[in-house]
């Protein structure tokens, strides 16, 4: 990946922004309200206006221009019209600012019409710090030096979380809920015109009062500078957490490949996530959850949760949730079951989750018993279940501050992490979520959103302990442009050929005429496949161009014969010439597809599932993102249903994995070294066959601009 120095410039002035001791802001009436914001945020250094007909802004001396003000301000919100904002940029370049906040809109979400707009812009923009255009602003909720078109409420502490997000009201939705998660920094990014999300990372992973970060994304600009800045959070112990929109569209037109129907944009972003250690949610809510926890646990592996609750409702929704998410529930040893029946009324049962019943209520003393004994041995993590009743808002009743005290001084005694987990998010109020942060207790809002947040985090901590030098992603494939309207496929036996070479096994063929047909199949050895060999006829079994376990050389011609036929009827216009005579396999223990897709974003992206009929059937397939890796190929082959019949299902005999291995890294070693010219290649299906038996391609089809390497 090349660096750009002002690339560079710019990543380096968004500390500037993120720690500005200096902020100006240029406009008329909107940039009244920003300051406001930014005075009631407390911000410590000089606060300066630039406004060429006032006097002042909220007490605040305004300046004629830029080039008026006493210094170069860190960081800079302009609030005027899109004329003026380009020349405020240019003159704020000039002198040496370190970040500009474009609020204008009017630039490239407008299309054809902004994009020239935008582009002057980023030229004037120089070294600056450039955020939006198109967005809603900074919130600093560290020093207070925010660019924000209102005030927002405050947070107890400066150190947590940030957020990235490509949506302004994304932003306000999170300044705004409810949820007491520490945020630090909360960045609209807006059009991207200079700086990308990933830009921000690296600034924000050098923050000490950022422990996560948080972002709400629409798209990327840069998957390599993504990728760089995604390991480099995950390597300094700052966990990412995406919340992705736009789920992956249908193509405008039929998809030539199946890995093209199966590989969508979508699928991309998470194989991209999954190599970089990304959590990904699936909603705002989830997202905060998430960011909360990590807040205030870290990424912590062990995925062994005991749960608690007065109810067995709420302790069968729980295990519901918990099993959901992927989270294991050890049960008690029979010493844990004996100690937690002493606590318990008569009637009481012992298991995972535990329903310490109504009798327990409120008690602090037995509960921390309970929760100290369970929590001890056995289990990684433990969480009451608990939702505050509306009688007295502002204060803890009695009940519940006892045991979710009960649940700190278990958390105390046990060095085990410990959260309280509401059923209804809003039924967990303020001052009881604020006293079990400062407690290192996470107050979890919603049972769904807290039992994947725990399951994903522990996900990430056991995938960053595997992270090392040695197992770190190679960077993705630069992205090339190809002219796919130059593209030609290539026939079956020139695919297999091209493949052949960088070692995927294919069955013994031969081209031949009609003419030729039966004396290749009598040199091959039967039974053979028939096939019919052209360019254009890529779906070969739709037009009845293929005939199977041919067992002698006149039913081999016959066969040919007939395929001429039923090319002809489907298609007159297709001159047919040679035939592909091909060695039977045996039958395999499964098809895999293993595929290849270009796209205009991340490149060429390998494909992997369950092949032949079962494409459409299953839809089990993986993305994945080269250079690809051994291990990661073996991962996906493990995996779900296609791995547990590759293993030998019910009794069956297990597949030659590792000869499946090197059939799909040969298929990754084409397409590597075919990055500039390749636009799509399927080979469907890969036959697997038992272990030690090896793996075969008996079908082909690439499309690819020039010849093949």
């Amino acid at each position: 990946m090349t660096t750009d120095p002002r690339r560079e410039a710019r990543r380096a002035n968004v500390k500037r922004l993120l720690r500005p001791k200096s902020v100006a802001f240029i406009g008329g009436s909107r940039a009244a309200k920003s300051i406001q914001a930014t005075q009631a945020a407390g911000f410590k250094g000089p606060i300066y206006a630039v406004n060429p007909k006032l006097t002042e802004i909220e007490g605040v001396r305004c300046y004629p221009t830029v080039d008026d003000l006493p210094e170069a301000p860190d960081a800079t919100f302009i609030l005027s019209p899109i004329e003026s904002t380009i020349a405020s940029v240019r003159s704020l370049d000039r002198r040496g600012a370190g970040a500009a906040v474009c609020f204008a809109a009017g630039f490239a979400e407008l299309g054809e019409a902004g994009e020239g707009l935008q582009q002057e812009l980023v030229e004037a923009s120089g070294n600056l710090a450039l955020v939006g255009p198109n967005c809603y602003g900074v919130i600093n909720y560290v020093n207070g030096g925010s660019l924000w078109p209102n005030t927002y409420p405050a947070v107890t502490s400066g150190t947590g979380v940030a957020a990235l997000a490509q949506s302004g009201n994304c932003c306000i939705h999170l300044c705004q809920s409810e949820r007491s998660v520490p945020w630090s920094y909360i960045v609209s990014v807006g059009n991207q015109a200079a700086l990308g999300v990933e830009d921000y990372i690296p600034a924000l992973v050098d923050d000490e009062h950022v422990r996560a970060i948080g972002i709400y994304l629409e798209g990327l600009r840069d998957v390599q500078a993504f990728h760089e800045a995604a390991l480099l959070a995950a390597e300094r112990g700052k966990p990412i957490v995406v919340l992705k929109s736009g789920m992956s569209q249908a193509g405008a037109r039929v998809a030539l490949s199946h890995t093209s129907s199966i590989a969508g944009t979508d699928t991309m972003y998470d194989a991209l996530f999954e190599r970089t250690g990304v959590i990904r949610v699936r909603t705002l809510p989830e997202l905060e959850e998430t960011l909360k926890l990590l807040s205030v646990w870290g990424a912590v592996p062990g995925k062994r949760l005991v749960s608690f609750s007065a109810s067995g409702g709420d302790s069968g929704l729980a295990a519901d949730y918990a099993d959901l998410a992927g989270l294991e529930q050890p049960q008690p040893t029979e010493a844990q079951r004996q100690a937690v029946l002493a606590e318990l009324p008569e009637y009481g049962q012992v298991s995972n989750p535990v329903d310490f019943t109504a009798a327990l209520w409120g008690m602090g003393e037995p509960l921390e018993r309970i929760f100290t004994s369970l929590m001890k041995e056995g289990a990684d993590k433990g969480m009451l279940v608990v939702d505050h009743s509306r009688d007295a808002p502002g204060v803890i009743s009695p009940a519940v501050d006892a045991m979710t005290g009960a649940m700190v001084n278990a958390y105390r005694a046990t060095g085990k992490r410990a959260a309280i987990a509401s059923m209804n998010p809003e039924s967990m109020p303020e001052v009881l979520r604020e006293k079990m942060i400062r407690a290192g207790v996470v107050p979890l809002q919603g049972m769904d959103d807290a039992m994947r947040a725990i399951s994903k985090t522990a996900d990430h901590a056991e995938w960053r302990e595997k992270l090392t030098a040695a197992t770190r992603p190679a960077l993705p494939l630069p992205v090339i442009a190809v002219n796919e309207d130059n593209a030609q496929l290539l026939d079956e036996k020139a695919g297999k050929e091209a493949l052949a070479r960088h070692g995927l096994p294919v069955p013994q063929n031969r081209a031949a005429t009609l003419a030729e047909v039966a004396a290749a199949s009598e040199a091959l050895g039967f039974p053979v496949a028939v096939k019919a060999l052209h360019k254009d006829l890529p779906h070969k079994t739709e037009a009845g161009a293929v005939a199977l376990n041919i067992r002698s050389g006149a039913e081999a011609k016959e066969a040919a014969e007939r395929i001429l036929r039923n090319v002809a009827h489907h298609d007159s216009s297709l001159k047919l010439e040679k035939f592909l005579v091909e060695k039977m396999a045996d039958r395999p223990l499964a098809e895999l597809l293993v595929g290849v897709k270009r796209d205009a974003r991340f490149g060429l992206c390998l494909v992997v599932g369950a092949g032949g009929i079962l494409v459409e059937l299953l839809k089990e397939a993986a993305t994945l993102l080269l250079p690809v890796r051994r291990e990661n190929v073996e991962a996906v082959l493990r995996r779900g249903a296609l791995g547990r019949i590759l293993q030998g299902y019910r009794g069956k005999e297990p597949a030659d994995i590792a000869a499946t291995i090197d059939a799909v890294m040969a298929v990754a070693a084409f397409a590597e070294a075919n990055n500039d010219r390749l636009v799509e290649l399927d080979v469907n299906p890969l036959l697997v066959m038992g272990e030690g038996k090896g793996a075969l391609a008996v079908d082909a089809l690439i499309r690819i601009v020039g010849e093949p390497r």
